[in-house]
């Protein structure tokens, strides 16, 4: 029984380690960095292979009223894309959030 146990353990060890993290397959990312300026243009960056050559949206939202906008991003044969979004003067932060991607948070100074 002992030696069941321990086979048993190990095992899970194992598997827990082989499986990917979440939020590792997937990316994604905003510049020009840790804050965004009012009337510029950000790029917005996903990754995930599983999604490789095709569209995936990013939903982009904010402000009080709360309000959203999309912007599509083609992904190449790697799952490899980006996007521009032209920075609003009405929000003073901006949310990202795409397919099982954690979402990005980004403060916007006018």
């Amino acid at each position: 029984m002992a030696a069941y146990d321990w086979l048993s353990r190990i095992t899970w060890i194992v598997a827990i380690t082989l499986l990917p993290a979440p939020g590792l397959a997937q990316r994604l990312t905003v510049s020009p960095g840790d804050v965004l300026v009012a009337g510029t243009t950000a790029t917005v960056v996903y990754e995930n292979a599983d999604l490789a050559n095709q569209t995936v949206e990013v939903e982009i939202s904010g402000g009080l009223p709360p309000s959203s906008e999309k912007i599509s991003i083609k992904l190449d044969a790697a799952g490899k894309g980006f996007g521009p979004w032209l920075v609003t003067s009405a929000w003073r932060s901006a949310s990202f959030n795409a397919p099982g991607a954690s979402e990005v948070r980004i403060p916007i100074r006018q």
